[in-house]
């Protein structure tokens, strides 16, 4: 539903305002929330997108995917 997710990240917008964050990154959990967030806010801020949590793949070796997603 387009209506459902504009509202839902014209809230989103406000709580980054709210919060005053400068240049956030925003780290999405799964294709899903990636591609929403890359619909409606790739112009407005980097989005980085890491496998959600409960892939199946293992604690350690998600530990190291994630990290190597973010440079760490």
């Amino acid at each position: 539903n387009k209506d459902f997710e504009h509202q839902n990240i014209q809230t989103f917008l406000n709580e980054i305002e709210v919060l005053e964050f400068k240049n956030p990154k925003l780290i999405a959990f799964g294709k899903d929330s990636e591609k929403i967030l890359n619909r409606n806010l790739k112009s407005h801020f980097e989005i980085i997108g890491i496998p959600h949590y409960a892939c199946q793949i293992g604690k350690e070796k998600y530990r190291q995917q994630v990290l190597s997603i973010l440079g760490v």
